[in-house]
């Protein structure tokens, strides 16, 4: 990239800066605060795009949601005038509270570093041996890349956690160049250079034992052997220092003054140390583990001294600090509202309100509370949450219990509880509608008999299946007043396309549910929490150092409390907390991260060691597996968690044996502040220690293990364990579970296995993608798999991927791509059953775009090709036969579409093309609509709707919609048209699909023009053809459209607007024959031209209407036709009219009398 061709160069690495061609911009507005860190967050955001929610909880927290709004307005517009420059502006939108930074003018150096990088890994893994010349010129692509990475990313905001993923993804990223450039260097026999380049890694990564063996081995090839015996006598002399930290962690990025190392007594001592010691004094209730039930407690087997910091570390319950307003919304909820969100920053306080209205509504309403904290590995668990609650809800049931209570039921327990699972011999597949029922009346039933609050806690980290079923049950709770959930998240981690977003706003509801935004508490709020915590006054001076060095954040304000407090700094004397130094010279670490290094360092090294590893395991731990990880005895392990829980670092857990960081920002710190390197071989160990315990074939450790292996980039493991996995994931429905856990193993096979690798998207885009419902992701999938196969030089899966590409594009409304890339299917070195699928493919792009003629051939042509095929191809025929149910619907009969489109769902469920039949479906709905059995597409319609619950059917639901919609507006039920409307229209705009859209607001003018509404039919008839205009679309619905804006203008009296509108669309009809509308326009003409007087002519069309309708064989509205002609001939009262209009009344009227005996 270019530099010299940008408006704006974006230094982030070791420093931010930013330069335009005349030099750094250093004034205003880029000197405010606030201005440079919203920058920040877009450059380090994905897709450099941000929700307004996350905006508002990273930048003002602290701030009330009014006034946050107003700062984030003004900040806003700063920015993008900051980013206008003379030599041009840069795209600054927001649009759906999403603010996006478009970056076309901008050199950002992470982008460009990361790019670099992952362009080389991609060469590198599959070309590691190339000629010298072409080693050179790698080598210089790898120096190129070294030269960006100037040091850390964005240094300056290490206060802020969430830039922390970004810096660590960073740093894995400049590991990876380190590692291999010396290799590179080593193959261009500059062998000096890659011993330069070892020895940086080496500066970075001191003790590690591999980077040592290449030092003296290039030693060695560059002979010198006096140096490399005195680096070896040098390295068995080093012995860290105690107060430092090992080599697994990185340098803080603030150096922090050691602190002394606390004096741990002996147990029998410490027994004799007062409860309310400062050194063992609890953690506030912000962090405080939850009590329901209350958890078991430890064997006498364990060291008094670990017995006695855990029992301390609980803590008791404090009053709510700054929370009372909260707690007294929840309060009104509870009983009202089926589903409360709370957000607020990590520590800000949401675990400890939630479990203080759990704990009020068990003791004035007997409600009972079920818990479920998710952790970052919960994401590779499906319904991980509702195996948490159901445990505890029916695990005091036995197999024969379970099956007496929830009857068929409890085949859904049977497979989601591991208790059941494992005493079964077989147990039924069930779909998702299944488990949606057996969790509804499981949890509907509870409520029934007492009120019960569901909590899930940490929901940023929650798997999809969980928060889409979730979604479903509050939509089904609405008649269950005593159920109530709270979803516990933290905003600054929802980004734009996290599912979390869909169950703020649920696309079926109307009003989104009640949210509870936690801002930081105040200065007063921060004293009156240091009081509580240390249960005597405090000095205001230190509650103010402590309030500027943590903003008032609750949990950080604590962990530095705590800090003071074991190195000495703050003690109490004459019944009163003081500094024992002046509070205007106090030096505190300024972040969590900062807090936890300097923590640490008053362990021992093996005590640092293990939490490292403890930390690698997850927020929850448990002590058979850290032993095995660390390879040490039981005794010396729970010797380091004793001074961990001295240091108030670790808490039990809820199981004998379980312990748990004190809080998620303890852990994420501890974890973050891992080399690259550590953590992968922790990771490793780990999963080699489960699958020692618990053997290879646990199912409960599955996911574990998959999480394990996929962190420690092991290809094999992971992907072994992953497929596993998936099977697992889809027998349950849980289908974007098992995508993403597959998008986590495909970069792990790079320089390993492509064929595997292009077999699994292969997968991915069958089986997960497109019955997820995930159109844009399986297209970006399949341009990878493309190349892949491409290179790999399998022609006949390359077309298989191709096609697939080009269908996607046409779910899209993508036609000019979809066209574009079906151009090497169409070519003669394609196979005859490609060019045969493309042809079928263009078929239906001709048919939508209405274009009857060009898609009559396209149809001829692939239903010849395809008898002509060796072996039969059921896609093909299930893509005629759409199209041919369409074609008939505009130049034949509705009879004819009906036919076809039962041949195509009948053929969908004979192949099991599960893809294909929601499309058929609705097509024969429409078709049932369109020639009069309404009761039997009503029954249709209903049946595929409880068939499309799963997540993935969320378009396929609102084309049922739609179907309901057209039933409605025939039958005159106008209030369920409304209703049928929105919910089509909000699908439709959610998951942009344009021909949804259209024929929704075809749809919704004929009930607004039904009830008498002709100007607001008129204005949506107008809006649409504007934008249909505007956008140059191609729709085969723009004729009907044209039509029913002819008919409003008739119903209103604007004869001379319907004519005009009339007339322009005779041109169109006539091309493309058009038959039903040409008959359904002549007949408008007929009833304009009857109001006007010329009744001769009125008659001539009206009897034209009934030709062409005999022609077609439409029934309904030849019939209509009649009535209109019966009625004319009695209006008109020539002699014999009476007669003639009495004999095309009584037809029609037997006609219809057909239909509803038919329909009864």
């Amino acid at each position: 990239m270019d530099r010299d061709t940008h408006t704006l160069h974006v230094i982030t690495f070791g420093r931010f800066e930013l330069r335009s061609q005349h030099g750094p911009l250093t004034g205003e507005p880029w000197s405010q605060q606030e201005v440079r860190q919203l920058f920040k967050l877009l450059l380090t955001a994905r897709q450099h795009r941000l929700h307004l929610d996350q905006i508002l909880d990273l930048l003002w927290s602290s701030q009330p949601l009014e006034y946050a709004l107003l700062a984030f307005e003004e900040t806003l517009a700063r920015l993008q005038a900051a980013l206008t420059l003379e030599q041009g502006s840069i795209p600054l939108t927001f649009q759906h509270n999403v603010l996006t930074l478009h970056t076309q003018n901008l050199f950002i150096d992470a982008d460009v570093f990361e790019q670099s990088v992952q362009q080389l890994q991609a060469h590198y893994t599959m070309h590691p041996s190339q000629p010298p010349v072409e080693m050179q010129s790698l080598l210089n692509r790898f120096e190129q890349a070294l030269a960006l990475y100037q040091g850390d990313y964005l240094p300056e905001e290490s206060v802020i956690p969430w830039f922390q993923p970004r810096r660590s993804q960073f740093r894995s990223y400049h590991l990876w160049l380190l590692e291999h450039i010396s290799e590179v260097a080593d193959a261009c026999h500059q062998h000096r250079k890659a011993f330069e380049y070892l020895h940086l890694l080496r500066d970075r990564y001191p003790a590690d034992v591999r980077i040592r063996n290449e030092l003296l081995r290039h030693y060695a090839l560059m002979e010198r052997w006096t140096d490399a015996m005195q680096q070896v006598q040098k390295w068995q002399q080093e012995t860290p220092p105690k107060e430092t930290q090992p080599f697994l962690f990185l340098p803080p990025l603030k150096k922090m003054p050691p602190a002394e190392p606390p004096t741990i007594p002996a147990a029998e001592t410490y027994k004799q140390k007062p409860l309310n010691s400062p050194l063992t004094h609890a953690l506030t209730p912000y962090v405080a583990p939850f009590q329901f039930p209350e958890a078991q407690s430890f064997s006498s087997a364990l060291p008094p001294l670990l017995q006695h910091a855990l029992e301390n570390t609980r803590g008791q319950e404090d009053s709510l600090i700054g929370r009372s307003e909260e707690f007294e919304q929840l309060q009104c909820f509870f009983q009202q509202e089926r589903l409360v969100l709370i957000r607020g920053e990590a520590g800000s306080g949401k675990t400890h309100l939630a479990r203080q209205f759990c704990q009020w509504a068990s003791t004035e309403h007997s409600a009972r509370c079920f818990w479920s904290t998710c952790t970052p590995a919960s994401s590779f668990r499906p319904y991980k949450p509702f195996i948490d609650y159901l445990s505890a809800i029916l695990e005091p049931l036995t197999v024969g219990q379970l099956r007496k209570k929830y009857g068929k039921n409890a085949d859904v327990f049977y497979r989601l509880l591991p208790t059941y699972r494992d005493q079964m011999k077989s147990i039924p597949d069930i779909d998702h509608a299944f488990l949606l029922r057996a969790v509804t009346a499981c949890l509907t039933r509870l409520a029934n008999q007492e009120p019960v609050i569901i909590v899930l806690d940490n929901a940023q980290w929650s798997d999809r299946s969980t928060l889409q079923l979730l979604a479903q049950l509050v939509a089904r709770a609405a008649q269950t007043p005593a159920l109530l959930f709270l979803v516990l998240y933290r905003a600054e981690e929802v980004g734009v396309e996290h599912p979390l977003r869909e169950l703020r706003i649920p696309l079926e509801q109307t009003t989104p549910p009640p949210e509870l935004r936690l801002s930081r508490p105040g200065e007063m709020h921060t004293l009156e929490l240091l009081s509580g915590r240390l249960q005597s006054p405090i000095q205001l001076s230190l509650a103010y150092v402590l309030y500027k060095y943590t903003d008032g954040n609750p949990c950080q304000t604590l962990e530095t409390l705590h800090y003071l407090q074991d190195t000495g700094k703050l003690q109490q004397q004459d019944g009163r907390w003081q500094l024992t130094g002046s509070a205007e010279h106090l030096i505190l670490p300024g972040s969590m991260q900062e807090l936890v290094s300097a923590r640490l360092s008053q362990c021992t090294t093996a005590c640092q060691e293990t939490l490292a590893f403890a930390a690698v395991q997850g927020y929850t731990f448990d002590l058979e597996t850290l032993c095995k990880a660390r390879n040490l005895p039981q005794d010396d392990i729970l010797l380091h968690l004793g001074q961990a829980a001295c240091l108030h670092l670790i808490q039990q857990g809820e199981e004998k044996k379980e312990f748990t960081f004190t809080h998620p920002s303890i852990h994420e710190a501890l974890y973050w502040s891992l080399n690259p390197w550590s953590k992968r071989a922790m990771h490793r160990e780990i999963a080699h220690a489960i699958e020692a315990l618990h053997g290879t074939n646990s199912q409960e450790m599955l996911y574990l293990l998959t999480y394990h292996y996929q962190q420690a980039e092991e290809p094999r493991s992971a992907l072994a364990y992953s497929i596993q996995l998936v099977t697992l994931c889809t027998t349950l429905y849980a289908y974007d579970d098992a995508a993403c856990i597959l998008e986590r193993t495909l970069p792990l096979l790079d320089g390993h296995d492509y064929q595997t690798k292009a077999a699994l998207l292969d997968q991915l885009i069958r089986e997960l993608y497109l019955p997820g419902g995930h159109i844009e992701r399986a297209l970006q999938a399949c341009g990878e798999a493309r190349s892949l196969w491409h290179s790999l030089k399998q022609p006949e899966k390359e077309e298989a991927i191709i096609f697939q590409q080009a269908l996607l594009h046409f779910r899209l409304r993508q036609d000019a791509q979809a066209l574009q890339t079906l151009q090497p299917l169409s070519s003669e070195k394609a196979t005859e059953q490609a060019r045969t699928r493309s042809l079928a493919l263009q078929s239906m792009l001709t048919i939508r775009q209405g274009d009857t003629a060009t898609a009559f051939e396209q149809l001829r042509q692939a239903e010849n090709m395809l008898d002509c095929l060796t072996l039969p191809d059921p896609l093909v025929s299930i893509l005629t036969l759409w199209s041919r149910s369409w074609y008939s619907f505009l130049t034949g009969s509705p009879q004819a579409m009906l036919s076809y489109a039962q041949r195509g769902l009948q053929l969908c469920r004979n192949t099991q093309e599960e893809y294909w039949e929601p499309v058929h479906t609705f097509t024969m709905i429409w078709a049932l609509i369109h020639t009069g059995y309404y009761k039997k597409s009503e029954q249709v319609a209903h049946t595929a709707l409880k068939q499309a619950q799963h997540p993935g059917a969320l378009r396929a639901r609102g084309w049922i919609h739609l179907a309901l919609l057209f039933l409605s507006n025939r039958r005159e039920h106008w209030h369920a048209a409304r209703e049928q409307a929105e919910r089509a229209l909000t699908i439709a705009r959610h998951r942009h699909d344009i021909d949804l859209e259209l024929f929704t607001l075809w749809g919704q003018s004929q009930y607004e023009s039904g009830q008498g509404h002709y100007e607001e039919a008129c204005g949506i008839l107008q809006q649409t053809l504007e934008y249909i205009q505007q956008q140059n679309l191609k729709t085969m619905i723009l004729p009907h459209l044209q039509l029913q804006l002819a008919t409003v203008h008739y119903q209103e009296g604007e004869l001379e607007e319907a004519r005009q509108v009339l007339q322009q669309l005779q041109q169109p009809l006539t091309e493309q024959r058009y038959i039903q509308l040409t008959a359904l326009s002549r007949r408008l003409q007929g009833c304009i031209l009857q109001r006007l007087g010329d009744l001769d002519s009125a008659r001539s069309h009206f009897e034209q209407t009934l030709e062409l309708l005999m022609r077609i064989k439409d029934p309904l509205e030849y019939a209509s036709t009649l009535n209109l002609l019966g009625n004319y001939y009695l209006k008109r009262r020539k002699p014999g009219d009476r007669k003639k209009g009495r004999t095309y009344l009584e037809q029609a009227k037997s006609i219809l009398k057909q239909f509803s005996l038919r329909e009864s």
